[in-house]
């Protein structure tokens, strides 16, 4: 029995392994198969880093296509409902995202009051999250706050697991 095993780099990137398992003559792995099975696992990286660049890019593209629409649609649509309605469903097409809560800033107040809720049901109404001028500015620090209101509102308690800290 032998085992020839030869890693997928491309550059200082391990990809993956490539594991051969008992020639079917019986005999052992030589160098020469070694020597074969390296040249192999390297085309075979650097296909696979190919096909993977390839992906990455559609989605960029997609991604990018997707903004352009956005902020061309942006200045013709008249009510913030709508803009909402919009960019969410353009998002839900390049993101797995199951609903949406728009946030009104209250600067006077240094509050974030929910103005919006897509694909999400809420029966008791506008969770307010208090926050600092300074924490506005702070993605963790926003979604910590709004994770607590949340806990505070029953309608939102099926939707608290998908919240997630950035």
């Amino acid at each position: 029995r032998s085992l020839l095993c030869v890693p997928l780099k491309v550059k200082d990137k391990t990809l993956g392994v490539i594991n051969l398992s008992d020639k079917k003559t019986g005999s052992p792995f030589t160098g020469e198969d070694l020597r074969l099975l390296t040249t192999f696992a390297s085309q075979a990286a650097i296909a696979i880093d190919d096909a993977e660049q390839f992906d990455q890019n559609l989605n960029k593209i997609k991604e990018l296509e997707i903004l352009y629409e956005i902020a061309s649609r942006l200045s013709s649509i008249e009510n913030f409902e709508e803009v909402c309605r919009f960019i969410f469903n353009k998002i839900k097409t390049i993101m797995p995202v199951e609903f949406s809560l728009w946030f009104e800033w209250n600067e006077r107040n240094g509050e974030l009051i929910l103005s919006l809720c897509l694909d999400c049901e809420n029966e008791r109404g506008k969770p307010v999250v208090s926050i600092s001028k300074d924490e506005i500015s702070d993605p963790e620090k926003i979604n910590q706050k709004i994770q607590e209101s949340l806990k505070e509102d029953s309608g939102f308690s099926a939707h608290l697991a998908s919240l997630v800290s950035l």
